[in-house]
């Protein structure tokens, strides 16, 4: 018995996040906001709820996978809800360790699961907690799922029919969420340009997965009741959307994910984690002192900035000094100042994928963390072609943090060793710090939800 424990003890940490996940979960125990609308939508039958669906998508939304499955569970028990929010999770969290081929290292996946289960899960009660979750996790999570045919080609290894059969319609469904199909079809792209160029043969299954990525991205944009919603949008939140051109959208979309992921007001800790992490694996290697210096500079600069906003908060210091934050819903952009602050946020991502490449070199793990890092940074960007970019809520940026667990866990696995040295402890307590804290920040605001 000991003998067994002892060789699985990595799925410890996994039973922990569990019992943790379903604990945090619990705190909420009344649906909020839009899953009262939900409540309110007639699904006696089948029949009902095709209707609705019609409804939605001529008026509405595109989203014809997660609309049933919101009306669905705003009418189960919450134990429902809190089991599937459990699961899901559970799935996001063992997708990622198959992906980035993490063994059996315990320190490692307690690493990885300290990290997803101090996700700011307060982000999926700002449009109704059984709705944002519904929407969200179960996209990401089979959104993860679609990607294993990846691992299994970088293994050498052959999927069965059924197999295949489960990752095609885990796209499917996944890819009705235009963020994550976005990012599926980014990934599977860059994926097929490194096997052209290195392997000289692309997988059936890499062709098939861009198809169904782009033919779910193809049918959101036709959709007429997204272009409708669009509409409605602009006239509510952004009037001086429309008059935008295609340039101006992008450039806002970049800026503004790259402001919220430094400078957001809510603290971003999973920012404060992957500079960290990427500086101590920076000092720990034989490059050169002015790279380490940057390095730090970084972090330095990352504290000093976050610390303004905190004193702005607090009234300390007055609201337009250095830093200048506004309150929820404002065009960020309206003024110059908060464009220089946008833009310095961008010069911080920048930093960072120079670091990843002085870290790695010119080589196959430069490019998989770049990717994860340009993946979660295009998810949130691409919110600049929606009239709702500044007034969508913190949970469009849900994929934006799991990718940076993920980059943060691919750094850790490929940099420091599977046993238990003074190198892993550092990378343990690195983790382990902002994971506390952002812990102790979802406790806070949860309980209070």
């Amino acid at each position: 018995m000991v003998q067994k424990l002892q060789k699985n003890r990595h799925l410890i940490p996994y039973i922990l996040l569990a019992a943790y996940l379903f604990a945090m979960f619990c705190m909420v125990t009344e649906p909020t906001r839009d899953d009262f609308y939900y409540q309110s939508i007639k699904a006696d039958s089948l029949g009902d709820v095709m209707a609705f669906l019609s409804q939605m998508y001529l008026s509405w939304s595109s989203r014809m996978v997660t609309e049933p499955l919101v009306v669905l569970l705003v009418n189960l028990d919450m134990m429902v809800w809190r089991i599937f929010c459990v699961a899901n999770i559970l799935i996001i969290a063992l997708s990622v360790q198959y992906l980035l081929g993490i063994r059996n290292s315990a320190w490692k996946n307690s690493v990885l699961c300290m990290l997803v289960g101090s996700f700011p899960f307060s982000y999926y009660a700002s449009a109704g907690w059984i709705t944002t979750t519904a929407i969200y996790l179960i996209s990401i999570s089979l959104g993860l799922v679609a990607l294993y045919p990846l691992r299994k080609l970088l293994d050498g290894k052959r999927s069965a029919w059924w197999e295949n059969a489960l990752f095609i319609l885990s796209a499917v469904l996944a890819c009705n969420h235009e963020q994550v199909g976005a990012v599926v079809l980014g990934v599977y792209l860059c994926s097929c340009a490194y096997c052209a160029v290195l392997r000289r043969k692309i997988s059936r299954m890499q062709i098939c997965q861009i198809m169904v990525a782009a033919a779910s991205i193809l049918f959101v944009l036709t959709c007429p009741g997204d272009a409708i919603r669009m509409e409605v949008e602009a006239r509510t939140w952004l009037p001086e959307y429309e008059g935008w051109t295609f340039w101006e959208k992008l450039l806002r979309g970049i800026l503004h994910a790259a402001d919220y992921y430094f400078y957001t007001t809510g603290i971003n800790f999973f920012a404060f984690a992957l500079v960290f992490t990427l500086g101590l694996a920076l000092s720990l290697r034989p490059v050169r002192n002015w790279k380490k210096a940057l390095s730090l500079g970084t972090g330095l600069w990352l504290c000093l900035a976050v610390g303004i906003i905190l004193l702005q908060r607090l009234g300390v210091l007055e609201r337009d000094v250095l830093f200048p934050w506004e309150e929820y819903g404002v065009n960020m952009l309206a003024r110059g100042v908060d464009a220089a602050r946008a833009a310095s946020a961008l010069l911080l991502l920048l930093l960072l994928f120079y670091e990843l490449f002085w870290l790695f070199g010119n080589s196959a793990s430069f490019w998989t963390a770049s990717m994860l890092l340009a993946a979660g940074f295009g998810s949130a960007a691409v919110l600049g072609f929606s009239p709702t970019v500044y007034a969508s809520g913190n949970r469009v940026f849900s994929i934006f943090i799991y990718a940076t667990i993920a980059l943060i866990c691919y750094i850790v696995n490929k940099e420091f060793a599977d046993g238990w040295g003074k190198r892993e402890r550092l990378a343990m307590l690195v983790a382990g710090a902002f994971s506390l804290a952002s812990t102790a920040k979802n406790i806070w605001l949860v309980a209070g939800a």
